[in-house]
């Protein structure tokens, strides 16, 4: 009904398990890539688990999706089967000869066709949706599917996904034999708040053929609120507000009307609340009077003393900053479907983010490039001394305006990658300042780091970054560009052809809220994470990469082996990335540096 007024191409809230709308939260994310890996080393059970509506089947449904032609997968998503008949499905999926009625002639089929498989260099995957469902003869019998096998390797591997009670079920002492197999699992959460608007925003994006729905933040808060951050909830609500915002004729959803839409939702759970029996109020109230009048005994006869000291609090300015003026639209375009744009009235601060400390694991690659920075919220401001920096440096930080600072710090890291660094006026509408810098690095072929670090951690990338910094005497945020890093000097750049501000690096923490860009150049257009999401072509540019930098025994091929997984390794580490062998937005930059044939401008001196 609302699909041309909002001018979609197709409802973005469908509840059809679509893998073309499917959002990776962290979660989400973590779990892909467990299964990627998992299907790599081709060992055991994996068991992939999440409550009702957090995505089982979509993530299951887009895996698939991206398999290549070197697997070979069947899907079973009813499984609510006796062992003769989940067999005779698997046989069916696999396309081969399931008309025996006994179990041993259906393995002996399959256990031939496993073995053709292991032969053409093919490697078999038996996904099993729903697998909360399933009996434990049933799991017992898949148990023994997993028995085939040769003398080196597995020739079924075996995904099992479902509810948490799944987990609960391979617990179990009759099961203790399964549940020693299984070798990776991963539970899907809830999204935050902010994963919330971000999944939002994403399927807009995806169904729209023009951006012109928009939810406003208090919209946001009521789907989250009533959804608990579960994506089917939060379809079923943004569908019904959608349709509310149609009636209204609003080309964006406000509060009112998704409040309206939540509330024809729950009008039921509500009438249930309100009907109580009479008997249940009754009892209620007996109990609290009985509750009361003990209290009240046990204060008189001096059994229970209450001692009360009053003091006067400190006085705390009032942070709070009214956000109905505020709406959120979702980015005109999609190459980074997590970020919101929006256009905000009350222009307020951020609250500081403190640096965290990286351990011996090092970041996380998907840390850097998927958490977003919430811009919307205040703190309380605790005063702090003026740190002793060069005479005037604080004074050239005060001035910091957050749309012009934003603009010169990008200016000046992209001048010192290239000359003549234009950007245009569109991103810089923007009041989203991720957008911003997303959005003007692209425009002048870059791609953009954003991560919540430390400066350890930057030294180790060693590449001009943009500083989000806070000055001490107001709350507005600004932006300031780290240019170098010399003498244990920090040099700070606001305005184009100035002289930079020079801070001591154990004063820049006093100004810096841990929010840093690193706008950087994939010269060789290394595509997704290798090896998840990253096309043959990519691979084998990689490792062409790792051959040149001095490992000899990489060999030429699109093959994300142990040899390449290795040499990656041996980079994180040495480089203080977590060791997990991913090429990500991390990695690359690392790996750029590594190389001579390209002029990269640095911090300091390498």
């Amino acid at each position: 009904m609302y699909k041309d007024f909002f001018n979609f191409r197709e409802l973005p809230f469908k509840l059809v398990p679509n893998p073309a709308f499917l959002f990776l939260s962290r979660s989400h994310e973590e779990a892909l890539a467990h299964l990627s890996y998992a299907v790599a080393q081709g060992d055991g059970f994996v068991e992939i688990t999440g409550e009702v509506g957090t995505g089982k089947t979509t993530l299951c449904r887009a895996f698939l999706e991206e398999l290549d032609q070197k697997f070979e997968a069947a899907y079973i998503f009813n499984p609510k089967l006796d062992s003769i008949q989940l067999i005779k499905a698997v046989n069916d999926e696999f396309g081969i000869d399931s008309a025996p009625d006994n179990i041993k002639s259906l393995i002996d089929k399959l256990n031939a066709f496993l073995i053709a498989q292991k032969a053409a260099g093919k490697k078999t995957l038996l996904l099993i949706d729903e697998a909360h469902n399933l009996s434990k003869s049933v799991l017992e019998q898949l148990r023994l599917l997993s028995n085939l096998e040769t003398t080196r390797d597995k020739l079924l591997q075996i995904i099992l996904v479902g509810q948490p009670e799944l987990g609960e079920i391979l617990d179990s002492h009759d099961l203790r034999q399964l549940g020693q197999r299984i070798t990776l699992n991963c539970h899907l959460l809830p999204l935050t708040f902010r994963e919330t608007a971000d999944y939002i925003n994403h399927r807009i994006n995806i169904a729209s053929c023009k951006v012109r729905a928009g939810f406003s933040y208090l919209a946001l808060r009521a789907v989250y609120n009533y959804s608990g951050g579960i994506p089917r909830l939060i379809n079923i609500a943004c569908d019904r507000a959608l349709l509310t915002a149609f009636t209204l004729d609003q080309q964006f959803v406000s509060r009112k009307a998704t409040r309206c839409a939540i509330r024809e939702l729950t009008r039921r759970d509500r009438l249930k609340t309100r009907q109580l029996p009479k008997k249940v109020m009754i009892g209620v109230g007996f109990l609290l009077l009985i509750l009361i009048s003990t209290l009240f005994f046990l204060y008189r006869s001096g059994a229970l003393y209450i001692t009360s000291t009053l003091s006067s609090p400190d006085k705390i300015a009032d942070s709070s900053t009214s956000l109905k003026n505020e709406t959120f639209y979702p980015a005109a375009s999609n190459p980074a479907p997590r970020a919101l744009v929006y256009k905000t009235i009350d222009h307020s601060s951020p609250k500081p983010l403190a640096a965290p400390v990286v351990g011996h694991s090092g970041p996380k690659e998907t840390e850097a490039i998927e958490r977003p920075h919430k811009t919307n919220e205040l703190s309380v401001n605790t005063a702090l001394p003026p740190p002793p920096a060069e005479p005037g440096s604080q004074d050239k930080l005060q001035s910091i305006n957050i749309f012009t600072s934003r603009r010169n710090a990008l200016k000046n890291v992209l001048n010192l990658w290239q000359d003549n660094t234009k950007i245009s006026s569109y991103p810089q509408r923007l009041a989203d300042n991720y957008d911003f810098f997303r959005i003007a690095a692209e425009q002048n072929g870059f791609s953009l780091l954003r991560m919540n670090g430390n400066l350890p951690l930057i030294k180790k990338f060693n590449l001009p970054a943009i500083l989000e910094v806070k000055p001490l005497t107001r709350a507005a945020l600004g932006y300031s560009a780290l240019i170098k890093i010399e003498n244990n000097l920090i040099y700070l750049q606001n305005d184009p052809g100035q002289e930079p501000i020079t801070l001591k690096e154990k004063d820049l923490e006093q100004y810096w809220t841990g929010m840093v860009y690193i706008p950087w150049k994939n010269f060789s257009n290394y595509a997704g994470v290798a090896p998840i999401t990253s096309p043959a072509d990519t691979i084998l540019a990689l490792k062409k990469h790792l051959k040149a930098v001095g490992f000899e025994k990489i060999t030429d091929n699109s093959e994300y082996d142990a040899f390449t997984r290795g040499a990656i390794q041996t980079i994180q580490k040495k480089n203080g990335l977590k060791p997990d062998g991913l090429v990500g937005p991390m990695t690359k930059i690392i790996l750029y540096n590594q190389s001579k044939s390209w002029k990269i401008p640095h911090l300091k001196g390498t």
